[in-house]
C-alpha cells in the first residue's frame, strides 16, 4: 500500500495500480484505502473499465436505477462513475447520476470537512454546461480554492472531468491566481 501511495505522488499512476494489485481485494487491506487508488490511478491512465468495476464494487447503491441513490457520503464517487459512464458511452447512466449529484451539492458548504470543493464545477464540466462550469470555478477560486487534492485525491492540474474547460482564457487566469497564492 505505501507503495502505491509513493507511485501514486509521483503521478506514476501505472505503477501504482501495479503495486496495490497484489492487495487491491484482500480484506486486510480496507477497501476505503485501496479502491481510491485503484479509481483515481485507472480513471488516469483512461482504464475505464477498471476504474467503473471498482466504483461499483465499493459503491453498489450508485448502479441501482433508482432516482435517489446519491447523497453526500458517495457524491465524489458518483461524480467519478458520470465521468466513466460518459466515456464507456453510457450518457444516460452519466445523466441520471449528474441529476442526483445537482441536488445533492445544493445543500453542502464548498470547503470545510464535508465540503465539495470544485465538484460543482466538474458536475457542470461533465454537463456541457462551461461557461457555468468556469463561473463556478471563478466562485471557488474567489472564495480560497487552491487544490482538489484533499477532494478528489488528484491535484487541480489533472482532473480530467475539467479537461474541457482548459482551452478557455478565463481557466489559464484562475490557474494563474491559484498558483499565486500557493506561492505566497
Amino acid at each position: 500500500l505505501g507503495q502505491a501511495y509513493w507511485h501514486w505522488m509521483r503521478r506514476d499512476y501505472k505503477e501504482a495500480l501495479v503495486s496495490i494489485g497484489p492487495i487491491a481485494d484482500d480484506p486486510a487491506f480496507p477497501q476505503e484505502f485501496t479502491f481510491p487508488i485503484i479509481i483515481g490511478a485507472s480513471i488516469l491512465i483512461e482504464d475505464f473499465d477498471t476504474a467503473h468495476d471498482y466504483l461499483v464494487k465499493g459503491n453498489p447503491m450508485l448502479s441501482a436505477d433508482s432516482e435517489t441513490n446519491v447523497d453526500r457520503f458517495n457524491i465524489q464517487f458518483a461524480v467519478l462513475l458520470a465521468f466513466v459512464h460518459q466515456q464507456r458511452n453510457q450518457p444516460q447512466a452519466a445523466a441520471r447520476l449528474l441529476r442526483q449529484a445537482e441536488i445533492v451539492l445544493r445543500d453542502l458548504p464548498r470547503f470545510g470537512m464535508s465540503g465539495y470543493g470544485i465538484r460543482d464545477v466538474q458536475v457542470l464540466t461533465l454537463q456541457g454546461r462551461e461557461n457555468a462550469a468556469l463561473d463556478a470555478l471563478t466562485q471557488a477560486v474567489d472564495g480560497g480554492f487552491v487544490s482538489s487534492q484533499s477532494f478528489d485525491g488528484w491535484p487541480f492540474d489533472t482532473d480530467p472531468i475539467i479537461e474541457p474547460l482548459r482551452s478557455d482564457p478565463r481557466f489559464d487566469v484562475l490557474q494563474q491566481r491559484i498558483n499565486d497564492r500557493l506561492e505566497e
